[in-house]
């Protein structure tokens, strides 16, 4: 069966029996009961609050098989911070500041943590991220990808189901292309 009308033509995949019996082995995890890699996860609230320091803290946590809030995470890997809003130099700070207040080693986070600075880039789109991870990253390269702050991605009306639909499509088909895990940073609206 494949769930279309007579007639229509439908581009939706089939649905298929639940392998309950043998089922697949899952992707692995990355954050114990959280996020596993190749899946999705968003943390929103106000300006502000501490998304992005809790960003830095989760990447450098994964980057060193280290802890976060209190899970430990045992199989982590390279991190990738995507960021429209903060300058290179700025982030590289916050990121120091927070290895010192973690009591990580500076010097150990070579090579592990990595950062795409595009602030000031015009046009940065979703779609151009995409295309350019299928382009010059291999599967598995990266654990954890964090886009800070996903409304700077979003082509349209972030308020726009189909625009945040479309957007969320496309964040999903990193995870599927990279093997990541994503992190999206989202702000919610500044109207009080």
């Amino acid at each position: 069966p494949s769930g279309a009308s007579a007639g229509e033509p439908c581009s939706l995949p089939s649905w298929r029996q639940v392998r309950i019996v043998d089922p697949p082995a899952r992707n692995p995890t990355l954050i114990p009961g959280i996020l596993r890699r190749g899946h999705v996860a968003v943390m929103s609230g106000k300006g502000k609050v501490g998304k992005t320091q809790s960003a830095i803290q989760l990447a450098l946590a994964v980057a060193m098989d280290g802890e976060w809030f209190g899970l430990r995470i045992p199989n982590g890997g390279k991190v990738l911070h995507l960021d429209p809003e903060c300058d290179a130099k700025s982030l590289d700070n916050r990121y120091s500041h927070v290895c010192e207040a973690m009591g990580i080693d500076k010097a150990a986070t070579v090579g592990r943590v990595f950062q795409w600075p595009l602030r000031g880039v015009e046009d940065v789109t979703i779609d151009r991220v995409l295309r350019k991870l299928e382009a010059d990253s291999s599967y598995g390269n990266f654990a954890l990808i964090i886009i800070d702050s996903a409304s700077v991605f979003v082509s349209g009306d972030e308020n726009s189901s189909v625009d945040v639909r479309r957007f969320s499509a496309k964040v999903m088909q990193i995870a599927k292309v990279t093997g990541a895990a994503i992190w999206c940073v989202h702000h919610f609206g500044k109207a009080k």
